[in-house]
């Protein structure tokens, strides 16, 4: 299993856009302490590609975890969301803008 932990976001449109509207995720390797940033296709896919193999998730400050899903909008867009766990601060839309 690969799993990516989530660190940044990037949302063009201002930070009252929602999910959708993000269209970079930056991600650390928990291995070597790299950062990457991918657009939101890339990532998407990388899921979607192996969903049990390739996990992302982000971690808040106290280490809580939320693992993400790939999520269709009404209007076809894909993009990632968090599972809901009651922790607001490691959803995806808490993290610092890129």
């Amino acid at each position: 299993m690969v799993q990516i932990g989530i660190i940044r976001i990037r949302k063009p449109g201002g930070i009252y856009n929602d999910h959708s509207a993000i269209s970079h995720y930056q991600w650390r390797n928990e291995t070597t302490g790299e950062t990457y940033t991918w657009d939101r296709m890339t990532m998407v896919n990388w899921i979607l590609q192996n969903p049990r193999e390739n996990v992302a998730y982000v971690k808040d400050f106290k280490g809580n975890i939320a693992y993400c899903k790939v999520v269709r909008n009404q209007f076809g867009t894909m993009f990632l969301e968090t599972y809901s766990d009651n922790t607001m601060s490691d959803n995806i839309l808490s993290l610092p803008q890129i």
